[in-house]
């Protein structure tokens, strides 16, 4: 296993819950506009070392989407 380094920009935020039981993560404004992200951008989300990594995915890229509907 490698050891997990600390991220030199991390942020920290929490997850609520919707009215129907699904969990929702709020990013932080300062995470959307360093990452030139906005409402309608699709991100994968994966976890590596102990960590949740986002990557915004091109509309080009062949994905599946899942939401909780």
């Amino acid at each position: 296993m490698l050891p997990v380094t600390p991220d030199p920009n991390p942020f920290i935020t929490t997850c609520e819950e919707d009215e129907e039981g699904n969990l929702v993560l709020i990013f932080p404004d300062l995470l959307l506009e360093s990452q030139g992200w906005h409402e309608g951008t699709v991100l994968e989300i994966s976890a590596e070392y102990g960590k949740i990594v986002l990557r915004e995915v091109s509309p080009s890229e062949n994905i599946e989407v899942v939401n909780g509907n």
